[in-house]
């Protein structure tokens, strides 16, 4: 595990196709880039993993904004489940969704088990949010 929090390819959470990853010293500054880390023409990394650093904060704020909208929208089902006093889980559709999930992280090169314990995470907080929405009806 890296610094950042990433695994190896493959380990957390990227699938293991190096053919949809850069390769070692890919990246200015990279690995494989002696002249880089020398500080030679290449210039030092500083620049280009300030820039990286910003993407990843783009893509993480766009992630609390896509899961704060999905909490919304299945807390009107947690409502609609309480007055209709239907279960807060419903494992068939769960398991629809789960293996839904993991051939759209297949095929974007994400890895599937990654995905799926994600996923697990998010259905299990969101069911805990229906029992109460229910216990409070």
């Amino acid at each position: 595990m890296t610094a950042s929090g990433q695994g190896r390819p493959g380990e957390g959470g990227f699938a293991a196709d190096a053919g949809r990853l850069p390769a070692a010293g890919a990246v200015a500054g990279g690995a494989g880039s002696g002249a880089a880390r020398s500080g030679s023409a290449q210039g030092e990394p500083g620049a280009r993993l300030a820039e990286l650093r910003g993407a990843i904060d783009d893509l993480d704020a766009q992630l609390v904004r896509v899961l704060a909208e999905r909490f919304r929208t299945t807390a009107q089902v947690g409502r609609l489940k309480a007055d209709w006093d239907l279960p807060a889980r419903d494992a068939a559709r769960e398991a629809e969704q789960t293996a839904r999930l993991k051939r759209l992280a297949a095929d974007s090169g994400l890895d599937p088990d990654f995905t799926e314990r994600l996923f697990r995470v998010i259905v299990d907080q969101v069911v805990e949010n229906h029992k109460a929405t229910a216990a409070r009806r």
